[in-house]
């Protein structure tokens, strides 16, 4: 999914300490279950981030068309 250009500018701090880390299992599925147990439990909170971003977009875009419509009418 893409991401609007004005959002991006808001997602800067998210991206500023972030770090590319790849990790290739073979057979032992047991490091990639506990991999995920330490991801599940808040290591990883990107995508909240990007989340509160959207949401937060959405309601300055819907106040910003109320106030337009408050004008108009």
């Amino acid at each position: 999914q893409l991401i609007p250009q004005q959002l991006l500018t808001t997602l800067v701090p998210l991206f500023r300490n972030s770090r590319l880390v790849q990790f290739h299992f073979t057979k032992d599925m047991e490091t990639l279950k506990s991999l995920c147990r330490i991801m599940d439990n808040g290591f990883s909170n990107f995508v909240n981030g990007i989340r509160r971003v959207i949401a937060n977009q959405q309601q300055v875009l819907q106040r910003n068309l109320e106030q337009e419509q408050q004008q108009r009418g």
